[in-house]
């Protein structure tokens, strides 16, 4: 996948935290406090994606990967938050204190990486086929304006990108997000280095398989 779904939180470290445990019983104080404070975290994301998403106006695609950034880290986290604090996890954050808190949100911000990882794999497939194939015609990368009028994908295109994304929906979190961050990382060293290679793993590897012709 050519982009990256960036997560809030610093997804892109590995914690073993227990995501999935149930969370103690709060009290009504901790409740009342942990949903506030979930209701600001919520207000404060959304308030950052409103400025990104009115630079892409008119840019359908865009708008679109964006939206589902959006409610990775403006819904999903703080509704985990909700669902999942613990007292000792609500303690932390009300004392400020950035180790417990911390590795709280990211594990959980990797769940909701993985699945907007899931939920954009053929939008994603379809944005990058689109503008390679833009490339390889005009040997550059289409500018803004040309990005929002992109010629569509055929049949056998969209049928790619589908098979693409089932195999996406199939990865289990830990291996979604351990791609996310090659990719990422990948795509920092190009940055500094055009020359380096592109990532090549299991997100080019699915993109291939899906590419070979039915036997």
């Amino acid at each position: 996948m050519g982009r990256v779904l960036r997560v809030g939180w610093g997804a892109a470290l590995a914690v073993s935290a227990g995501v999935g445990m149930a969370a103690s019983t709060l009290d009504a104080a901790d409740v009342t406090w942990v949903n506030r404070f979930a209701d600001e975290m919520a207000t404060r994301c959304a308030a950052r994606f409103s400025g990104r998403l009115a630079s892409v106006e008119g840019d359908v695609t865009r708008l679109r990967l964006i939206e589902m950034e959006r409610r990775v880290n403006c819904e999903c986290l703080p509704t985990r938050l909700r669902v999942h604090a613990t007292a000792d996890v609500v303690a932390a954050l009300r004392a400020r204190e950035v180790a417990p808190s911390r590795a709280f949100m990211i594990a959980h911000a990797r769940v909701c990486g993985a699945q907007g990882l899931r939920d954009s794999a053929e939008l994603n497939c379809r944005v990058d086929a689109r503008e390679a194939a833009f490339v390889a015609l005009n040997a550059r990368p289409p500018t803004g304006e040309e990005r929002a009028s992109l010629a569509p994908l055929d049949a056998a295109g969209l049928a790619r990108c589908r098979c693409f994304a089932a195999g996406v929906a199939a990865l289990d979190d830990d291996t979604l997000i351990a791609e996310a961050e090659a990719a990422y990382s990948a795509f920092q060293a190009r940055l500094d280095h055009p020359a380096s290679a592109p990532h090549q793993g299991t997100f080019a590897a699915l993109k291939q398989a899906c590419a070979a012709p039915a036997e």
